[in-house]
C-alpha cells in the first residue's frame, strides 16, 4: 500500500471514529431523559431533571422530579418553588401557592420572585386583595422592578 492511501485510510478511520463518537454521545443524551443518565440519587440530581423538563414546558414530569428531590432532602426551597411554577402554568393555584409558601417558610435566594409569583396566582384566582398584598411584598424586597409596580396596580 502506497503512502499517499495509507494516509487517507487513517485519515477515514478518523472521521469515521469522530462521527460514531458524536453518534454515540447524542444516543446516549436521547435516550436518557433530559440529559441525566438514569435515575439520580441526589435531590440536586432530581431537581436538575425536573429543571429541564421545566424548561421544555412539561410541568407533569417535572413536578414528579421536584417531587422526588423534595423526598429527599425536604427543607429544598428551590424545589418548591419550581415545582410551584410548574403549578402555576397548569393552572393548579392552590398547589402553586401551599408550594410557593412553603419555598418563602424554608427560605429562597429571590424571596422577592416568589412574592411575585404568588401575587399572580391570587391575582387569577380572583383574589385582589392578597394579590395586592403580595406584590406589596415583592415591591418591599426590590424596588426596583416595574412589572412588580403594574401588576399591583392591575390588581388594584
Amino acid at each position: 500500500m502506497n503512502l499517499k492511501k495509507r494516509n487517507e485510510l487513517i485519515a477515514i478511520i478518523k472521521i469515521t471514529a469522530a462521527v460514531l463518537a458524536t453518534a454515540f454521545a447524542l444516543a446516549f443524551l436521547i435516550g436518557t431523559s433530559c440529559g441525566v443518565p438514569g435515575e439520580p440519587n441526589t435531590a440536586d440530581g432530581w431537581f436538575r431533571k425536573g429543571k429541564a423538563y421545566a424548561d421544555d414546558e412539561v410541568y407533569g414530569k417535572a413536578i414528579e422530579c421536584f417531587s422526588k428531590a423534595m423526598s429527599l432532602d425536604p427543607e429544598f426551597a428551590e424545589a418548591y418553588s419550581y415545582r410551584g411554577f410548574c403549578y402555576f402554568w397548569m393552572v393548579q393555584y392552590e398547589k402553586a401557592l401551599a408550594d410557593f409558601e412553603m419555598a418563602l417558610k424554608i427560605g429562597v435566594d429571590h424571596p422577592e420572585e416568589i412574592h411575585f409569583y404568588i401575587g399572580r396566582t391570587y391575582f387569577k384566582m380572583g383574589n385582589y386583595e392578597e394579590a395586592v398584598t403580595s406584590f406589596t411584598n415583592a415591591i418591599e424586597i426590590n424596588k426596583e422592578i416595574a412589572e412588580y409596580y403594574y401588576k399591583r396596580g392591575a390588581s388594584y
